[in-house]
């Protein structure tokens, strides 16, 4: 039996059947017809040249070539540099030799598959060996994943059987830099990267997540201002409202945008009933299937928290693989997920990364859009949010946001301008303050006081541009007459002040 030397011992390599391997490739060159009726995946094969070969069989049929034999295949072989790898044109014309009729394409597709599936089994096994091997694996998770692999009829899903850290060139990778950013929102949320979407309980997450719901299944623009360029099929799943409560959000929102009931076909879909776990694989099976079988493009994930069950949620090394592994189950759909932000975080202000809360959010979030209620609620449907953008694609913002939950409208404004208006309105309270607390202590000092003591009555000093403003302003106002050479108390001449008549 054939053995591979393996850290010095010899080891039987994975089940394979190179011989079945030639014949279904052969066989699907004869009659390409076949393609579409045998099971067949290039991960399937388990010899070099034989997968090279599969692959660019699925990729010609796939763009729509309906000629694949040795001459057209070698062709493409060619023009993408892989002929060599792939065994040259002899190794092809030895594929069509090797057919002793192509009707038996569906028997040997059996036998690929099955050894492809054996493949994945010893794999499995051995990875969970190791895990199991591992004191602080968590148990109920190595058994959730092996029931998964046991009930998986594709055991794995197609993913391959081995993995390259080896990376690209950089002169490969050259030309990627001058690809232009897909957006799912223009400027705000870009495609392929997780998004974190981030506030306090009760600012308003759900409502403006419904509302990115409908401008994504819709092509139209989020919250009126956030161009939304293509429309995407989108999976919302959400843990916190009813099917009714829900899909009532969806038409106030539909509303304002004057959409009805067949303008969504079935671009929205909405799950309130059962919420996944992202440690447990069936869920994150569920999800996958779900996803391929309604071609979702975004699966929104409202809240977080529901779906970090069993979890030590201040362990980095354990959120960070239950994210990677549901945003990976969700692939090729874009993740957009709901979180709340610490108590500590300002109340009157946007958040920032570091305010969300849990271990490895914010390391998570390839997009963020964070959330701050500047004045609290009182039921009046009237929200004022302060709110702080941005991602790796070097996109980012502060803005005001106002939004009316009776109207379904969306009001934003500069949070710069923002902060400098406060600043300078409190600037000129604390003023107006004190040239009322400088006209009052006046009144006791008919004949004036000095500058300094003035200063001290009132509770500050001289020098503090506060009170020289107030003074000035006052001086202006002729509420109160400078005495340049006001004698104080030990006969000094400096500088008083005093009411006017």
């Amino acid at each position: 039996m054939e053995t591979t030397k393996i850290n010095g011992t010899q080891r039987q390599p994975p089940p394979h059947n190179l011989d079945a391997e030639l014949g279904l490739l052969g066989s699907l060159l004869y009659l390409n017809e076949a393609i579409e009726k045998v099971d067949f995946q290039p991960e399937y094969f388990y010899g070099v040249e034989n997968k090279i070969v599969a692959q660019t069989i699925a990729t010609m049929w796939k763009s729509g070539c309906r000629a694949l034999d040795h001459i057209t295949l070698a062709d493409e072989l060619q023009r993408t540099g892989r002929l060599e790898s792939a065994g040259g044109v002899s190794y092809l014309i030895t594929l069509i030799e090797s057919v002793p009729h192509a009707e038996h394409a569906r028997y040997y597709a059996n036998i690929v598959q099955e050894n492809y599936q054996r493949r994945q089994i010893i794999r499995h096994c051995e990875l969970l060996s190791s895990e199991a091997r591992r004191p602080d694996t968590n148990i109920g998770h190595l058994v959730e994943h092996l029931t998964s692999i046991l009930q998986d009829s594709r055991l794995g899903n197609g993913t391959t059987d081995t993995r390259s850290f080896s990376g690209k060139s950089a002169s490969e990778l050259w030309d990627l830099a001058d690809k232009p950013v897909e957006w799912l929102v223009d400027d705000v949320f870009s495609v392929d990267q997780p998004t974190i979407f981030g506030a306090k309980q009760k600012s308003l997450k759900t409502t403006l997540l419904t509302d990115l719901a409908v401008s994504l299944a819709s092509g139209l623009a989020w919250l009126g201002k956030f161009n939304v360029s293509q429309k995407r099929r989108v999976l919302f799943v959400t843990g916190e409202a009813t099917e009714a409560a829900a899909i009532r959000k969806v038409r106030r929102a539909a509303r304002c945008r004057n959409l009805r009931r067949d303008d969504f076909v079935d671009n929205l879909r909405i799950e309130a009933i059962t919420f996944p776990t992202l440690p447990s694989v069936a869920d994150c099976m569920a999800v996958e299937t779900a996803v391929k079988e309604h071609g979702i493009d975004v699966v929104l994930l409202d809240p977080l928290y529901m779906g970090l069950q069993g979890l030590n949620t201040s362990n980095l090394t354990e959120v960070g693989p239950a994210m990677r592994q549901f945003m990976a189950m969700c692939r090729p759909a874009n993740v957009i997920i709901a979180h709340h932000v610490k108590k500590t975080a300002s109340f009157d202000d946007a958040p920032n990364l570091e305010d969300l809360s849990q271990a490895g959010i914010a390391e998570f979030a390839g997009n963020y859009w964070l959330m701050g209620r500047m004045s609290e609620y009182t039921g009046d449907g009237l929200h004022e949010l302060a709110v702080r953008y941005g991602g790796r694609d070097e996109q980012f913002g502060l803005l005001k946001l106002e939004f009316d939950e009776r109207n379904w409208t969306a009001n934003f404004s500069s949070l710069m301008d923002h902060r400098e208006g406060e600043k300078n309105r409190k600037e000129t309270e604390r003023i107006n303050g004190m040239t009322d607390k400088i006209l009052t202590e006046l009144k006791r000092y008919p004949d004036g006081i000095s500058e300094a003591s003035l200063a001290s009555a009132i509770g500050t000093k001289r020098e503090r541009s506060p009170y020289q403003t107030a003074l000035a302003e006052l001086e202006q106002r002729k509420a109160i007459v400078c005495l340049p050479e006001f004698k104080s108390k030990n006969k000094a001449v400096c500088r008083g002040w005093k009411r006017t008549a």
